[in-house]
């Protein structure tokens, strides 16, 4: 996948396309999207800041990073600079590029934003929003997930993890069905490329670690939700997806 990278009033921006126009900078604003009626919807709470919008034929999604954490009620949005290339936007935004490139079933990447002040930057991401899906953790408030879905969600897994990716915050937030029973991942923010294999005792233990957290995960959504109950059943289906990919 080819990208544009450039400067403009002092901001550096990416844009997953072979052209970009500087006027699209402003998309990067909420009050440019407002003012012009492409907002659609507005995502806030905690730390997610995040609006759809519709411009020209694209269905997009802009997402400003918020600090989490203690560190939060100093800065909400500052993060320590280091380089352009180890923002958190960017990173996101090659790994979103790199899941594309692999027909990963993974947001597309659109553009991103870093503006420096200093020895610090804030950044925001703009990615092509998935349509027609809720979370996973949104499918449970009311009713339990079908059994033929558990599989798929392993599968899915294991597919990234195939292909290296490491998701961080696996959760069931971060999973999203659609209405064709398609699973996606989100938000990978706090993903990382590994470089051991699953072959290797390293790519071993980073793979189990990560399929606790998820695991962990679920037990607490089950404490949460009404209508889901985790069972070792569950587990099993979801296992049973997992171990049926192969492995490369």
């Amino acid at each position: 996948m080819q990208s544009v990278v450039f400067a403009h009033d002092g901001a550096s921006y990416q844009f997953a396309r072979e052209s970009a126009d500087g006027a699209e900078v402003r998309l990067f604003s909420h009050a440019y999207l407002a003012q012009e009626n492409l907002l659609r919807q507005s995502i806030t709470g905690g730390r997610t800041e995040a609006f759809r919008f519709q411009w020209q034929d694209h269905d997009l999604l802009l997402k400003h990073y918020r600090r989490g954490g203690y560190v939060r009620h100093f800065s909400k949005d500052k993060y320590l600079w280091t380089g352009l290339n180890g923002t958190r936007a960017f990173k996101e935004f090659a790994l979103l590029q790199r899941l594309a490139d692999a027909g990963l079933p993974a947001p597309k990447p659109f553009a991103c934003r870093v503006e420096k002040h200093r020895w610090c930057y804030r950044t925001s991401l703009i990615t092509h929003w998935v349509d027609n899906t809720a979370s996973m953790t949104e499918r449970v408030e009311d009713h339990p997930l079908p059994d033929r879905l558990w599989p798929e969600i392993g599968r899915v897994i294991r597919t990234f993890h195939d292909h290296h990716v490491c998701h961080e915050d696996l959760n069931g937030s971060n999973i999203l069905i659609d209405d064709s029973d398609r699973v996606y991942i989100i938000d990978f923010d706090k993903a990382v490329v590994k470089k051991s294999s699953g072959d290797t005792k390293q790519g071993k233990a980073w793979r189990d670690a990560n399929l606790k957290r998820f695991e962990r995960s679920l037990v607490r959504l089950s404490v949460k939700s009404n209508a889901f109950f985790f069972t070792p059943d569950i587990w099993s289906l979801f296992t049973e997806g997992y171990l049926g990919v192969n492995a490369d």
